[in-house]
């Protein structure tokens, strides 16, 4: 986010959000609850690889996934 706004932008849009997660949870009455670490690892590699098809598409190529066998 910093790179699109700028950092005093990037610190307002980070406490705005933290802001609004604690209000819902104060409001509603919900614990916090965290993403376990396998969850997030998922994720991150997900909008990883949409993140990298998105830059080929972009330039006009496209990248078709493939997974690794690990015996190769």
């Amino acid at each position: 986010m910093k790179t699109k706004l700028g950092t005093p932008k990037a610190v307002v849009a980070t406490a705005h959000k933290l802001a609004r997660i604690v209000y819902h949870m104060l409001r509603h009455q919900v614990p916090f609850s965290a993403i376990p670490p396998e969850q997030e690892d998922e994720r991150y590699r997900q909008r990883l690889l949409h993140n990298l098809q998105r830059k080929a598409q972009k330039l006009g190529a496209r990248i078709i996934l493939e997974t690794q066998s690990d015996s190769a």
